[in-house]
């Protein structure tokens, strides 16, 4: 046999996604890991955060208190990299209360990021910040 009677093929296993270029071949694990889906919920709600903090106009530097109300999921996400959502966002204080009425801005954002997917038909996130100096309670 020579080499023009041989084919050879690759099929990738569920859950992976294979790429060639040139002499190279790349096998991707796309599976989303609830760990995964947890990061990915809090780097749009940070990305939505700092959405809200541009159209209040806080500054890059103004320390902020934050407070998110939201179904199981994402508050275990919350709950789960709070260090992390603090620190991207300058946030003081991070509360899963109810958002205070004096708030600077507030925003009800639904979270309903995979069609289909039942367990988060009724995500919903109330955001507030209050402005630099100010302290509620």
């Amino acid at each position: 046999m020579t080499g023009d009677e041989v084919e050879v093929s690759h099929k990738p296993k569920p859950n992976y996604v294979r790429v060639e270029d040139n002499n190279y071949v790349l096998l991707l694990n796309v599976e989303l890991t609830e760990d995964l889906r947890q990061e990915g919920y809090v780097r749009e709600l940070i990305r939505r955060i700092q959405q809200l903090r541009k159209e209040a106009g806080f500054e890059v530097t103004d320390r902020i208190e934050l407070y998110c109300k939201a179904d199981q999921a994402i508050n275990s996400a919350i709950q789960e990299h709070t260090d992390y959502l603090k620190t991207e966002t300058l946030a003081r204080e991070l509360s899963t209360e109810e958002v205070p009425a004096e708030a600077d801005i507030t925003s009800e954002e639904s979270l309903n990021w995979e069609e289909g997917d039942d367990r988060f038909e009724q995500s919903w996130l109330n955001i507030a910040e209050m402005g630099p100096g100010e302290r509620l309670r």
